[in-house]
């Protein structure tokens, strides 16, 4: 317990709070988040779909359960980060969300998303196989100032050292336009090492940023934040 938040996994049953941090960690600042513009569908057929596939539980990826911490405060979740090493089982995470993408998205979402491959390509940002990534960030408005998504990061960097105790970096991604959250990761010590822009005018109208941003920390410097 710290300060009277308790940091604990997260289940499925902390899946309407994981969908919720899922979309507004990738929205930040924006009207519109990934899982919804590239696939032309609403905010809540994206987050309809998002749960479906929490309960696939599948690894390697932000959308399983178990990849999760949550801080809670009176029963109540406070904020969630979601954290795995990228491709310790041998398989990126893009992977495995492009197959969760196929098996829950309708035909014709995929059929957008397939018209928008060069945009999407242009956007996108691979992560480094091997680096704890640390996704989902989100802490509620009603908690935030108690340091929540630090002491997360702690705790999933604690827990990567048991078990991947070979793993020297941590990685997070966000937009270009998310001025405000790089900042705050830069003051955290994380250094932007890959970036992307699309040329795309229409970009906006797909994503929530133009471009995207991968960040990365010593993981020993991010225990000590």
């Amino acid at each position: 317990m710290q300060n009277d938040f308790t940091i604990r996994p997260a289940t499925l049953n902390d899946s309407d709070f994981l969908v919720k941090a899922i979309l507004m960690a990738d929205r930040g600042p924006s009207p519109v988040s990934s899982y919804s513009g590239v696939f032309n569908l609403s905010e809540e057929e994206a987050a309809s779909k998002i749960k479906l596939m929490l309960e696939e539980e599948l690894d390697s990826c932000e959308l399983s359960p178990e990849h999760f911490l949550v801080a809670e405060k009176d029963g109540q979740i406070a904020a969630a980060v979601a954290g795995w090493v990228e491709g310790f089982d041998g398989v990126a995470s893009w992977m495995v969300r492009s197959a969760l993408f196929q098996e829950y998205y309708p035909k014709e979402a995929l059929e957008n998303a397939q018209k928008l491959k060069p945009v999407v390509d242009e956007v996108v940002v691979h992560r480094t196989m091997g680096a704890l990534q640390l996704e989902s960030v989100f802490v509620d408005p009603a908690f935030r100032g108690n340091r929540l998504a630090t002491k997360l990061f702690s705790a999933h960097v604690e827990n990567c050292k048991k078990e991947h105790p070979k793993t020297e970096f941590a990685e997070l991604m966000t937009y270009l336009e998310n001025k405000k959250a790089i900042a705050l990761y830069q003051k955290l010590g994380f250094d932007v090492i890959k970036q992307s822009k699309s040329k795309n005018p229409n970009v906006l109208n797909y994503y929530p940023g133009s471009g995207m941003v991968l960040m990365q920390i010593k993981l020993e410097k991010l225990l000590t934040t």
